[in-house]
């Protein structure tokens, strides 16, 4: 059937041959004009970038570190300018400004100090780099059997939960002062593992403090000058013994050989007043040093056993223990 399209629409509507025939002939795919423009655009955005890559104003020059306790400022600003000294290409520094990756400094002062527990690094226009670093207090290890099958205790919603295994070269356990916990049953730990609830925990923190109230000083010293009375409580490393995850119990030994025996479930003061009673009221200052150990998991109550002696059951003197720990509280 021969059906013609123009007779179907408006003559308005028709296409004007002749127009299209010039329209054609002028039409062309490049334009000039815009090609021009982003060339031209192109280069005086490259020559700018190019110039403030290479400006000496817009390298950083200044390190300023804070939040360090144990670690020295310096050392921290010495790492940061190492990492960014150099070039790229032999051309940009590596401390121009808008090179400097901050993620990139703070995972070289993660590797180079083990103390570090977090660090935040900022930029701040044109040639100033802040560094804020949060210390580990301590760290804390569960163990079970040895000292080197350890995982990480961290807290969490649930209280202190065993976390990644620590291996023993880390930096971590090297620059930091550690409390081991060592599980003498031997049943290992998984990921995630519930050790104690939060007053638990804060039980085993502050144990070493209480202690050191009382003169009764335990794990390593902290430094070389262990006669300042100021330094009772700057503790080293910190060993303790537990039979089991589940029973509560922690055997500690002072540094002057005797151990103490306690329950993680009892109020911690209870338990050094009872201590703190015993050493000063029942055992005299002649058999302090001849004590194997003291058993302080009942309240107000202590049994202790002197070397080469039989045990000595201190039901004789737990009125007077239970008086002077009431007292205290």
């Amino acid at each position: 059937m021969d059906y013609n399209l123009y007779k179907c629409m408006p003559r308005s509507r028709i296409p004007n041959k002749r127009k299209l025939r010039k329209k054609s002939a002028n039409y062309s795919p490049f334009d000039w004009r815009k090609f021009l423009f982003v060339l031209i655009l192109l280069g005086f955005v490259g020559v700018v970038s190019w110039v403030f890559l290479t400006l000496p104003i817009a390298q950083i020059v200044d390190v300023e570190v804070s939040g360090t306790d144990r670690i020295q400022d310096g050392e921290v600003a010495q790492i940061v300018k190492a990492e960014l000294s150099g070039k790229y290409w032999e051309q940009i520094s590596k401390s121009q400004f808008v090179v400097v990756r901050a993620n990139k400094v703070a995972d070289k002062i993660y590797s180079e100090f083990g103390a570090v527990r977090e660090v935040a690094v900022h930029k701040v226009f044109p040639n100033k780099l802040e560094v804020e670093i949060l210390e580990w207090e301590r760290i804390y290890l569960w163990c079970v059997g040895g000292s080197e099958d350890c995982r990480l205790l961290e807290i969490t919603d649930r209280g202190a939960v065993t976390g990644r295994i620590v291996k023993p070269e880390e930096k971590l356990l090297s620059d930091n002062p550690v409390t081991r916990i060592i599980d003498t049953g031997g049943r290992r730990t998984n990921f995630g593992a519930a050790v104690y609830d939060f007053a638990q925990f804060e039980f085993v923190k502050n144990l070493a403090d209480e202690l050191a109230d009382i003169e009764v000083k335990i794990g390593d010293a902290a430094d070389d000058d262990a006669s300042n009375p100021d330094n009772m409580k700057k503790h080293g490393n910190i060993t303790l013994t537990t039979p089991s995850r589940v029973s509560g119990y922690l055997q500690v030994t002072t540094t002057e050989g005797w151990e103490v025996l306690v329950h993680t479930g009892q109020v911690l003061s209870t338990v050094i007043n009872t201590l703190r009673a015993t050493l000063e009221q029942i055992i005299s200052s002649e058999e302090r040093g001849n004590i194997q150990y003291i058993d302080l998991r009942v309240n107000n109550k202590a049994i202790y056993k002197l070397k080469n002696l039989t045990k000595v059951d201190a039901n004789k003197s737990s009125k007077v223990l239970s008086e002077l720990s009431n007292g205290s509280e």
